[in-house]
């Protein structure tokens, strides 16, 4: 029963990759663009080269934390709760760990 409440988690992913497609047309449609066309007009914006680097920055921190979830639900996912009830708790603990 567990495990089966658990598949869904895998759905997930299409939201993440939506999620991630999302923040990546920002960052290439608008931000980017922006910047460029600052530098490229001798008017530089210190604060949005700034917010350009940052916004990079948390995105890579989101994939790396995100990659790492996944990786955790799978490994939770594959254990069986009936066969090796400790294996899954302390799976389920570390997962939860990742989530916050």
């Amino acid at each position: 029963m567990v495990k089966l409440g658990l598949k869904p988690l895998k759905r997930n992913k299409r939201k993440y990759s939506s999620y991630k497609g999302t923040v990546g047309k920002i960052a290439n449609n608008y931000i980017i663009p922006l910047n460029a066309r600052f530098v490229k007009s001798n008017q530089p914006n210190v604060g949005l080269l700034e917010l350009q680097k940052q916004f990079a920055e948390e995105r890579e921190e989101f994939n790396e934390s995100y990659i790492e979830y996944a990786r955790g639900m799978e490994v939770l996912i594959a254990v069986d709760c009936k066969k090796e009830p400790e294996s899954f708790m302390g799976s389920s603990r570390n997962s939860g760990r990742r989530e916050q």
